[in-house]
């Protein structure tokens, strides 16, 4: 069985990227949510490719979003142990998953923002 090649991101998933990035997404990390969100399961080496990023900002980003809890790892099972591992990077939850959780944030820091300008009118 041939494996389909991998595609960059299509017109449609460099949008969700904008958008995310408009809440405030920090770029690279948008652009691997994306990317796993619209395939199973992807090596580094991989998300290089469909994403555009170099490997210093892959690794990176999923250090970043494994500490958020939104990616898993695993060795690959098909690849031999001679060198490093390679690890399998997957999104843990759906990407609607993930937005609810970015709008309870966002709705979070507006709530202590609120609270912080009615302390400054009280005070002034």
């Amino acid at each position: 069985m041939q494996e389909e090649p991998l595609q960059k991101l299509n017109e449609k998933e460099y949008n969700v990227v904008k958008i995310l990035q408009t809440i405030k997404v920090r770029r690279s990390h948008a652009l691997v949510i994306v990317a796993l969100a619209g395939r199973k399961e992807l090596k580094s080496s991989e998300i290089e490719k469909v994403t555009g990023l170099c490997q210093p900002e892959v690794s990176n980003t999923m250090r970043d979003l494994r500490k958020m809890d939104w990616v898993s790892v695993q060795k690959d099972p098909f690849v031999e142990q001679k060198g490093r591992p390679h690890n399998l990077y997957k999104l843990k939850y759906p990407l609607k998953t993930i937005i609810k959780t970015l709008e309870k944030q966002i709705l979070r820091e507006q709530h202590e923002n609120l609270k912080i300008i009615a302390k400054l009118k009280e005070r002034t």
